[in-house]
């Protein structure tokens, strides 16, 4: 019985230690939204400026691809005697 009592008194000191949450405020979340906001914009430009270097790049290499070579014309066969 007293090994329970003490058991039980650990934990209730346990519980006194653990630091406590707190509900974050409305600037803290505010805060926390704009940071979001700002890190999405950045990363729709950044996103934004890689198309269009692709875009250009692709547009490039498309103009300094050499034209095809027209497909040779098979010859008919000889007509067997």
């Amino acid at each position: 019985m007293h090994k329970r009592m003490w058991v039980a008194g650990a934990w209730a000191l346990a519980l006194l230690w653990v630091p406590q949450a707190r509900a974050a405020s409305d600037a803290e979340l505010d805060e926390i939204r704009a940071q979001i906001r700002d890190l999405r914009q950045s990363y729709e430009a950044r996103i934004q400026a890689l198309e269009a270097r692709l875009k250009a790049a692709e547009t490039k290499a498309a103009e300094a691809a050499p034209a095809p070579a027209p497909a040779p014309v098979a010859e008919a066969p000889a007509p067997v005697p």
